[in-house]
């Protein structure tokens, strides 16, 4: 049974298991958004990740224009009318949220000669936990097209305006691309009954030495690779799949024994392909989910896709997944002696093959699922995505999390320089806070830190500063190491009181622009004794 839910209707087709030696099962390989997650609902939500108006009931003859406008993110539903300016060519109308109440908080102006159209909202949301209110002040133009020289031709059908924020954060959000090929010709016809055509296909095979000090056996890796290309006629999107890591019985063709193997995979794993000619891909866009299975046993070349099909209009979005099988065709196959073609004499193969299929060739494939989506979801970005800049925002979230137990000292030392003994205190812990996926270390060493009164030093207002964890080979002075985020600490020991001012940077919504965002003198209460 599929469910259906208030953002997609939902209907899987058929399910297939492909069988291998012996009747075990292939498992299929991991499936990204599948089925597709539902759009975020919620004024608040939809306000930073796709702030947008939807235009109906245009009308626009001599002098006067009227139309509906809604924002969807906060169920907004605005009746607006207007007539030329006097000695001017411009309308501004008049906008109510029914026949007699005028709503003060937007404003429309339209350009009849440029077609242009541009507006302005303030909107309030409160969907939070606490109905804490989140103001949202945004801006946004668009040019209504016509195929008629006419002024007063205007599209009869719903136009989309994107927003950009000017507040609580200014910023126009990203609206990612869809995937290519979403809107081919005949994309959802050809998706009933799906094929592949595979080009280029070349299968590597052979063993390569490693070399260890330690052990004075010989031993052996599997020198596997396998390239192709594959193309679905239904998007007409181009994947190369590319893979090197495979079993012993993928590298080993001639069947010639290697003594000593050092690893190799129990079974075939799934290889991702990719679009090398999509520059413009985001994070959080849908995108073709492509991966093949060579099975060295049957002699099979397996694939597994998913795409969408929007060429319809993009209120009609559909989602495809479908996977199918071939025999790999008569091989052709030369000596390979080296994994490097343009240089002979470093990484050896031994008893290693090129093999090459006459090609192309096709591949049939079956419909394991389809799924009609939400109108307009290619346009918008996934729901599946990451959501720095909405979690950040969010009243419900703006808080820090200690991630390790809290840790304070006291320690005598000498100094070099002196040799006079110092007491310190110190205060360490890990810092995480909304919107970043690794924790900063917060270490303070000092003497103000030390509550005792009879060293004199401690400092209640003393604040330090807190660095994210090293990386592999990184120097403590490396001025990345606060690319991201920068935070500083004070504690106040007699009252256990932790205070937090941290700033960081977001850029899912914004790539290439990141967004400064920051929690200032946020206190946390400690609720665990210290450890002395």
């Amino acid at each position: 049974m599929v469910s259906t839910g208030p953002m997609h209707l939902a209907f899987l087709l058929a399910t297939i298991s492909v069988l291998l030696r012996g009747g075990s099962a292939i498992d299929p390989p991991a499936r990204t958004d599948v089925p597709p997650p539902p759009l975020p609902t919620g004024c608040f939500l939809n306000s930073v990740l796709n702030p947008l108006w939807e235009i109906s009931q245009l009308q626009h003859k001599d002098s006067s224009l009227s139309l509906v406008l809604a924002n969807p993110a906060d169920q907004s539903v605005f009746y607006c009318a207007g007539t030329k300016r006097e000695n001017s060519n411009l309308i501004q109308p008049t906008c109510e949220t029914d026949r007699n109440h005028t709503a003060a908080n937007v404003t429309l102006l339209f350009n009849p000669p440029l077609r242009s159209l541009s507006i302005e909202q303030t909107w309030i949301c409160t969907d939070n936990q606490h109905m804490t209110p989140t103001t949202f002040h945004g801006t946004g133009n668009t040019t209504l097209t016509s195929s008629c020289p006419e002024a007063s031709c205007l599209p009869a059908t719903e136009v989309r305006v994107y927003a950009s924020l000017q507040s609580p954060v200014s910023f126009s959000p990203v609206m990612p691309p869809p995937p290519p090929g979403h809107d081919h010709p005949g994309c959802k016809r050809a998706s009933g009954s799906p094929t592949w055509t595979v080009s280029g296909f070349r299968w590597d095979t052979g063993a390569v030495p490693v070399y260890n000090p330690d052990v004075p056996i010989q031993q052996y890796r599997p020198g596997y690779a396998l390239h192709l290309g594959l193309i679905n006629p239904a998007t007409g999107q181009n994947m190369t799949c590319v893979q090197t890591i495979g079993t012993w019985a993928q590298a080993n063709q001639s069947g010639s024994p290697y003594e000593m193997p050092f690893w190799g995979l129990d079974k075939p794993l799934w290889q991702e392909c990719v679009d090398t000619h999509w520059t413009n891909q985001f994070i959080n866009n849908y995108n073709t989910w492509t991966n093949v299975l060579l099975d060295p046993d049957t002699r099979r070349l397996y694939v597994d896709q998913t795409w969408y099909c929007d060429d319809e209009g993009p209120e009609h979005p559909i989602q495809y997944t479908a996977n199918g099988s071939v025999p790999i065709p008569p091989l052709h196959c030369v000596p390979r002696t080296s994994l490097d073609e343009f240089d002979p004499f470093t990484n050896v193969v031994v008893n290693g093959s090129t093999c090459t299929a006459d090609s192309p060739f096709p591949v049939s494939g079956t419909l394991v699922s389809q799924y009609t989506m939400a109108p307009y979801a290619l346009t918008l970005p996934r729901p599946a995505a990451k959501r720095c800049t909405a979690d950040s925002l969010n009243p419900d979230l703006r808080y820090i999390r200690l991630y390790a137990p809290l840790q304070f000292e006291y320690r005598s030392y000498k100094t070099l320089r002196d040799g006079e003994g110092l007491v310190a205190g110190r205060l360490e812990f890990l810092l995480w806070n909304v919107g970043q996926d690794t924790e900063l270390a917060c270490d303070g060493w000092n003497g103000r830190l030390n509550s005792n009164a009879s060293i004199g030093q401690y400092d209640p207002d003393y604040w330090f500063d807190c660095r994210e964890e090293l990386d592999v080979g990184q120097s403590t002075e490396d001025p990345n190491r606060l690319r991201t985020r920068y935070a500083r600490v004070n504690f106040d020991v007699g009252a256990s009181l932790l205070r937090v001012n941290i700033s960081w940077t977001c850029d899912d919504e914004s790539p290439g622009r990141k967004l400064p965002l920051e929690l200032m003198d946020l206190p946390g209460k400690m609720i665990w004794s210290l450890k002395n």
